[in-house]
């Protein structure tokens, strides 16, 4: 399910990692703010059960650049 809160482009990043089998969650201080009601972040944490390899190609795959805190 995609929160109306989050911006249009973690939409379809989201979608990429379910058709891959590999749900997206997203974690951190924006979720924070939004139930809070504070003003967005302009970051935004992802985590999934992907493993990180895994992740980073299929979020290349849909367009996007994969950065990540840890070595894959």
């Amino acid at each position: 399910m995609i929160c109306p809160v989050l911006p249009t482009w973690v939409g379809p990043l989201a979608q990429a990692f379910e058709a891959a089998g590999h749900p997206l969650w997203i974690v951190g201080g924006f979720v924070r703010n939004a139930l809070m009601g504070l003003p967005e972040k302009t970051d935004i944490d992802c985590t999934g059960a992907a493993l990180p390899a895994q992740a980073a190609a299929i979020a290349r795959q849909a367009g996007y650049q994969a950065v990540s805190k840890h070595p894959t």
